[in-house]
This record gives structure tokens, C-alpha cells and sequence, in this order.
């Protein structure tokens, strides 16, 4: 994963350094690294990542079915 890609996954999922951080059990300095390209993400926090936006497509493919109103809203 690019520091690109790390960097849209966050913004997409709309947290912030500090939340997925916290989500991830590491420090906001290595999250602002990864991003940045200075560290190398793990393969098990890419994994978590990688998951966590598959669940949040999923989510969101369901809400928009069942919510009009949400789907306006994205």
C-alpha cells in the first residue's frame, strides 16, 4: 500500500490520524510516517485496512438499497 493510498483510506473511511491510530494500536507519529512514506506500513495493519474498507463498501451498498435519504446524502 502507497503512502497515497494509506493516506485516501483514511479519508474516506473520515477518521482522523489520531482515531485510526488508536484503531490500529500504534502512535499518530507512525500513521503521520506512513502516510509521508517515511515507514513502511505492516502487512497486518494493510490487512486491517484493507478490510475495514471492504465492511465499510459493503455498509454503504446495503444503506443506500434501504435509505433513500442516505443515498442522497453520498
Amino acid at each position: 500500500m502507497t503512502k497515497e493510498q494509506i493516506r485516501a483510506t483514511r479519508r474516506k473511511l473520515g477518521v482522523s490520524q489520531r482515531k485510526l491510530a488508536g484503531a490500529l494500536g500504534v502512535s499518530v507519529t507512525t500513521v503521520s510516517r506512513w502516510e509521508r512514506g517515511a515507514q513502511a506500513i505492516p502487512e497486518m495493519a494493510e490487512k486491517f485496512l484493507d478490510l475495514v474498507i471492504k465492511v465499510d463498501i459493503v455498509w454503504r451498498g446495503r444503506a443506500l438499497r434501504t435509505d433513500p435519504e442516505l443515498a442522497e446524502q453520498m
